[in-house]
């Protein structure tokens, strides 16, 4: 007699369950893998029984997906539970298979359509090498079951390891006799669904006798005239209880017709190894979908998005190309080869004309731009431009040479040039300086920015001005210096004031000579000596 073993996510066994009101495990041929029990609540193992339970039987394993706990008419409490066997996680949706193509052995194959899942290969007793494709998307659970399918071969799942078997049970026909080692419960023929041979699909569910010993799978011969039942059929489905063995169901009968294989298969002579192949499918969600077998590219296409071309350059997959349900299309680049009509506006941050027949006709616009033309542009090279005019908004240049150059602002190291025409020339904008005015005049400026001076040529005199109360020195630093009106007839005139080293000659019409100026020095002279000496 088997028991059931509670154990937590590390298979590590915490408590044994004793006794259990019921128990039931049904296991069909590549379907339903079932364990279903009810125990005493009083029983110490239900202490660790939740919804995180693993429960082992047999060295299998069964995930607990329903709990119940209720009370009894009699007031004793009793627990439910309904479990899964583990390779029903296969069937989660992080495991979920979008496309697969794979040419190789059996057990190459199951090993892809396994990885990553926690599930290992075990016995696989196919190996011819094959191809074997899914085309649409679906759970590794449907598409290991698929696969068993198109192999013709029986699955078996034993804990974390999935077998793929040519048949499961006895080959050697058993003989069940009515009433000896079984009783008929009950028969049903369907018409709908074919055996291998296109005979109707017959169902018997029987009750076993104890001390029959069966498997599923087995070939049974079954002979019972009052349902008018003569035939070798397969133990299709077993159910058992682990605490009572005599109590033993089986359902006999002829196995469904296999899968339409060639939605699955393709023919592996026409497969080169390693060779990419699209996958398609459709679905509500992404409609019409067309994956390489190498998922580095894929296309979807749809009523609510438009089409939308996906690859991977090595950052995974990005939509390149997309087209929307308006007609707009999004591009990472766009090559056109022919003529090409734009009935709106074209934007770009930068417009290449190449190719050896280049170039830009501006025939067709209502508003034609003015560009230079051979009559303007005589030479462009890489780094020079040789033209004999420039209108620009901005003209950046380690060197202008230009014969006539016309800006509101020109800034520059150096200006060389014949003719320099402007409204204000400056040594600088602000600060220290001196300005050349439209007035004909230079201004000084100090520090401050404040005019200290200038020099005007006004009526006919070349005059200099100060503003702040200095005087207007006239220096000679290390050299004679000269001044005078020179020419025949021609005299220097002072007009004011000239202070000689604190002697002064008052109102001088005229230019004094020789004569007057050595007695004006001896005048100074003898002054100085009679005041300091």
């Amino acid at each position: 007699m088997s028991k059931l073993i509670f154990c937590d996510a590390s298979l590590v066994p915490l408590a044994t369950l004793k006794a259990a009101v019921s128990a039931k495990r049904t296991e069909r041929l590549n379907g339903e893998n079932t364990l279903d029990f009810v125990c005493p609540a009083r029983d110490a193992a239900v202490e660790h029984l939740n919804e995180n339970t693993i429960v082992s039987l047999d060295g299998d394993y069964f995930d607990v997906v329903f709990l119940r706990r209720e009370q009894l008419s009699n007031g004793w409490m009793q627990v439910s539970a309904e479990c899964e066997h583990v390779s029903y996680r296969l069937n989660n949706p992080e495991y979920h298979l979008q496309y697969f193509t794979m040419s190789n052995t059996p057990g190459a194959i199951l090993a892809a359509l396994l990885s990553g899942t926690g599930f290992s290969v075990g016995t696989v007793e196919f190996s011819s090498v094959t191809t074997f494709s899914l085309q649409e998307a679906c759970s590794r659970k449907a598409a290991v079951r698929l696969f068993a399918e198109y192999l013709q071969a029986e699955l078996v799942f034993q804990g974390f390891q999935v077998n793929l078997v040519q048949q499961r049970g006895s080959t050697t026909p058993k003989e069940l006799r009515v009433g000896k080692e079984i009783t008929v419960i009950s028969q049903s023929i369907n018409k709908r669904q074919k055996d291998n041979s296109g005979n109707p699909l017959i169902s018997i569910d029987c009750g076993v006798y104890r001390g029959t010993i069966l498997a599923l799978g087995d070939v049974v011969e079954l002979d019972y005239p009052s349902l008018k039942i003569q035939s070798t059929l397969r133990i299709v489905s077993l159910s058992y209880d682990p605490y009572n063995p005599a109590n033993l169901s089986i359902e006999v009968g002829n196995l469904a017709s296999r899968l339409e294989n060639d939605l699955y298969r393709i023919e592996t002579q026409t497969v080169a190894k390693e060779k990419v192949y699209n996958g398609t499918r459709i679905g509500p969600s992404e409609g019409f979908v067309v994956e390489r077998s190498d998922g580095k590219a894929r296309t979807v296409m749809n009523a609510t998005e438009g089409i939308s071309v996906y690859s991977d350059e090595g950052s995974g997959l990005e939509r390149q190309f997309y087209v929307d349900t308006n007609g707009r299309i999004i591009a990472r680049a766009l090559d056109i080869a022919g003529d090409s009509t734009f009935g709106g506006t074209v934007k770009a941050s930068q417009l290449l004309i190449g190719g050896v027949n280049g170039n830009i006709s501006f025939n067709q616009l209502t508003d034609t731009p003015t560009y230079p033309d051979d009559a303007y542009i005589t030479q462009i090279t890489r780094n020079t431009i040789t033209t004999g005019y420039v209108n620009a908004l901005s003209v950046t240049a380690g060197s202008v040479a230009a014969e006539n150059l016309t800006g509101s602002t020109i800034t520059g190291k150096m200006i060389n040039g014949g003719i320099l025409t402007g409204a204000l020339v400056r040594t600088s904008a602000s600060g220290e300086r001196i300005e050349m005015d439209s007035y004909n005049r230079f201004q000084f400026y100090d520090t401050t920015g404040t005019v200290v001076g200038s020099i005007r040529l006004e009526n006919g005199y070349l005059k200099l001005y100060t503003t702040n109360g200095q005087k207007i020195q006239i220096q000679s630093v290390g050299a004679n210096m000269s001044i005078g009106a020179y020419g025949t007839g021609y005299k220097l005139f002072i007009d004011s004031t000239m202070d000689l080293g604190g002697n002064s000659i008052l109102n001088v019409g005229n230019m004094l000579t020789t004569s007057q100026i050595n007695t004006a020095i001896a005048n100074a002279i003898a002054a100085h000596v009679s005041q300091y000496h």
